[in-house]
């Protein structure tokens, strides 16, 4: 077993990190070989915690094994309220990325996000140009710019710092997009199925997730 690697790709787990082949793809190539998984996982389960892959299979995240410890009960409270309060904005850029994608493909961990080919169909549609401007309103996207592209341009700098995207190039043009998409599709597919649930019951029927 490759050391180095075993402990670089627990160290990402345990600091949160969504692990992908965009951002880590060392340590996603080592997490995907089961024998090593297995020894991550033999690992992490002696301090109560596991490793999961995102139902797409394109990233790996730390999860609790027990969920009636007081600090998991702590932690997927706080997720859940925080997705709670950012889902809107994130399913409005998830339309909007779309929208603006030649192939019309939901955003998705691999995909390749242009930002001057989506400046391209604002430029051309009023209605994307409004809808942008609109998530520029919003507490998460909150920008000053004037223009379509400094709108872009910060909504493409705030994904990037919250690890959604990748920077392809020194401009800041090019981005690709994470498995952190998967691991939000999950969480929005539980919401989802779990719509009528208060974020206070949730961590007894989350274990899937968290």
């Amino acid at each position: 077993m490759d050391l180095k690697m075993f402990s670089r790709a627990t160290q990402a787990l345990l600091a949160d990190k969504v692990i992908c082949n965009e951002t880590l793809p060392g340590e996603y190539a080592f997490l995907q070989n089961e024998t090593h998984k297995r020894e991550v996982l033999e690992f992490l389960i002696r301090i109560d915690r596991s490793v999961r892959s995102t139902s797409d299979g394109k990233g790996f995240y730390l999860a609790y094994v027990d969920l009636d410890e007081p600090k998991a009960k702590t932690d997927i409270r706080r997720t859940f309220k925080q997705y709670a309060s950012e889902i809107e904005p994130y399913v409005r850029w998830m339309r909007f990325a779309r929208d603006c994608n030649p192939t019309g493909r939901p955003i998705e961990a691999g995909l390749l996000v242009n930002e001057s080919e989506m400046l391209g169909y604002i430029e051309r549609s009023p209605e994307l140009n409004h809808a942008l401007t609109d998530l520029t309103k919003n507490a998460l996207f909150k920008s000053a710019a004037r223009d379509g592209k400094g709108r872009i341009r910060h909504i493409l700098n705030k994904l990037e710092s919250e690890e959604y995207l990748i920077k392809l190039d020194a401009s800041g043009s090019r981005y690709r997009a994470t498995a952190k998409w998967s691991y939000l599709y999950d969480v929005l597919e539980f919401i989802a199925s779990h719509e009528r649930l208060d974020i206070e019951d949730t961590e007894q029927t989350q274990g899937g997730l968290l």
